[in-house]
């Protein structure tokens, strides 16, 4: 795991939508409670949950969507959803979902699980998010020590320049310096800006692609 300078704009759209996915998820999992309790049988209560939460996307959605392909693509995205949810679960702090699942960024001479939301089966899902959370690779350890980074990212939105949004700034790579160490990158950065531009550029954990 290393670190990265990322425009802020960019971090916060990636949190802001896992953190729907799992809003999503939640609506659904509601609606599959409420389907059960008036009678209804697993399988109709799942497909009564599907109809509730498209409908209630179908609200929110805006004009340029693919409303067509995103119905057809449901179950998996709630398949996804639900993973991403066992890993917050499992780690216990919604600051993993800043991490960038990048397997590109990896040493080659690293063994470490690759895990995708998408192309693997729940058993084999249920193993390699084992393997993600084993002790040696100390992702879940690392998340608890940054806890509450994705929560100031979010209070950074809309700030606009000011001495609150720079003290943000400044506290987030701070906190993750102080995890994580400082890497070769994000030091390069500070060193070529003689200002406090670099306020501006938050920290991106990377971590194997999921």
């Amino acid at each position: 795991m290393h670190i990265t300078a990322v425009e802020p704009e960019a971090i916060y759209r990636t949190l802001t939508a896992r953190l729907g996915v799992l809003e999503v998820y939640k609506d659904y999992e509601e609606a599959i409670t409420q389907g059960k309790s008036n009678g209804m049988t697993t399988e109709d209560s799942r497909a009564f949950a599907a109809r509730k939460t498209l409908l209630g996307l179908g609200k929110v959605m805006g004009p340029g969507t693919d409303v067509d392909g995103f119905i057809q693509d449901f179950d998996l995205r709630i398949t996804i959803a639900k993973r991403m949810k066992s890993l917050v679960d499992k780690v216990g702090v919604i600051d993993v979902l800043l991490i960038s699942f990048d397997d590109e960024e990896l040493d080659d001479e690293i063994n470490v699980p690759v895990p995708r939301f998408m192309e693997s089966s729940d058993e084999e899902w249920t193993t390699l998010l084992s393997q993600l959370l084993a002790p040696s690779l100390q992702l879940k350890e690392t998340c608890l020590k940054l806890s509450g980074i994705a929560h100031m990212i979010q209070q950074l939105n809309g700030m606009g320049e000011t001495d609150v949004r720079s003290f943000l700034a400044q506290e987030i790579r701070r906190r993750v310096r102080e995890v994580l160490g400082s890497s070769t990158e994000s030091d390069q950065s500070d060193d070529d800006d003689d200002d406090d531009s670099m306020a501006d550029a938050e920290p991106y954990l990377t971590w194997p692609s999921l």
